[in-house]
């Protein structure tokens, strides 16, 4: 049952890889997202820092999912 699981969550980030890829090929979309993502995190914590490490996350992994893609 737990394979049955795993197969399932790796299916799941693979879709969810495939579907941010095609949205990273508008460059506004992940600039804006990691803006609003920083924001949420840095406001909601106080911690500026903790915003910006949100962000960067953001966009790495807007890159990861786009080599996945294959973007051009």
């Amino acid at each position: 049952m737990i394979i049955l699981e795993i197969i399932g969550g790796l299916l799941v980030l693979f879709l969810a890889a495939q579907i941010l890829g095609r949205l990273a090929r508008f460059v506004w979309i992940p600039i804006l997202s990691s803006v609003i993502a920083g924001l949420v995190v840095g406001i909601s914590n106080h911690s500026l820092w903790e915003g910006i490490g949100t962000g960067i996350a953001v966009l790495i992994v807007f890159g990861i999912s786009s080599a996945i893609v294959g973007g051009n």
